[in-house]
């Protein structure tokens, strides 16, 4: 489904429009406004993430199970690879391993890694779940409904607070995801689990998409991190720390001096982005677009 099409189903001043940056630091970075007006602001970190789906628990319950069973850990590191060419090392492995193949199934199929296995899938199934639900007003951590929204300060800007509101259950929503297409070297690398989020996000849009109306729509991130927001100059610069290596989270701008967090930052231009493309005929605003012959 195209912007124009969303347009027409639904009306942008009613529904919420959030827009989820798969980021370098953290999963990702969610928020539903710009720079001109309070909104709200929702992140999932790495640890977070991790925690939520379980993986720092199943460490540690393989690690115990481990310390329990040294006897089997020992035959298995000195287990030889069968991942070979040559024939008489896998004959060698394959020896190996139908010598000790007591101590080695008894040790991979012993019910505790089994359980084990299982309490690490339901998990991941949930916190995958969770994670997902954050944008779609369905979260265990935003679920605490309000009825009020906090007063802002008249001489300082301070963002919403995260927690759902009441209506945000009924309102329409449309998650504009940023396409995060990098290139694979160190500083360009998103995180494995952003995969998982946005098949299982697909999935629980459809899901809403029957009884309120939800559509996903993916976004090109060009130049979303070079431009200033609220301008269309090209003036922002990665900071750097004290000895001159460059900080890639944190970006500044070279004519006010502005530090700004770069997928916070990004998901506010990629709002504006898809605001405009809803009212322009999906065309892009010539400051992000591309030019021939680049992808």
């Amino acid at each position: 489904m195209n912007f124009m099409d969303i347009n027409a189903k639904i009306d942008k001043r009613y529904a919420t429009v959030w827009v989820v940056d798969p980021g370098m630091n953290d999963i990702y970075f969610a928020s539903n406004g710009d720079c001109d007006k309070r909104h709200r602001i929702r992140r999932t970190g790495k640890a977070e993430y991790y925690s939520l789906c379980g993986f720092n628990s199943a460490t540690k319950r393989r690690n115990m199970h481990a310390n329990s069973n040294l006897d089997a850990i020992r035959v298995l590191n000195q287990m030889p690879t069968p991942k070979t060419v040559d024939p008489t090392n896998l004959i060698t492995s394959v020896r190996y391993i139908l010598q000790n193949y007591t101590i080695i199934t008894g040790y991979l199929e012993h019910r505790t890694l089994r359980r084990s296995k299982w309490k690490a899938y339901v998990s991941k199934q949930k916190g995958l779940r969770e994670v997902c639900d954050r944008p779609l007003c369905n979260s265990i951590k935003y679920g605490s409904l309000v009825e009020n929204e906090r007063v802002s300060r008249p001489n300082k800007w301070t963002s919403l607070d995260p927690i759902d509101n009441v209506a945000d259950h009924n309102r329409p929503i449309v998650i504009a995801y940023r396409n995060a297409d990098f290139r694979a070297s160190m500083s360009g690398t998103i995180f494995g689990p952003n995969k998982l989020i946005r098949k299982r996000l697909q999935e629980l849009v459809k899901e809403r998409n029957k009884q309120i109306p939800t559509y996903l729509c993916f976004m090109d991130e060009y130049y979303t991190s070079q431009v200033y927001p609220g301008s269309s100059s090209r003036t922002l610069r990665k900071a750097s720390d004290y000895s001159g290596e460059a900080v890639h989270p944190v970006l500044w701008c070279a004519s006010c001096i502005t530090r700004w967090n770069r997928d916070y930052m990004s998901s506010m231009k990629i709002r504006n982005i898809f605001m405009y493309m809803a009212g322009h005929s999906n065309s892009r605003p010539s400051t992000f677009a591309r030019s021939e012959g680049k992808t």
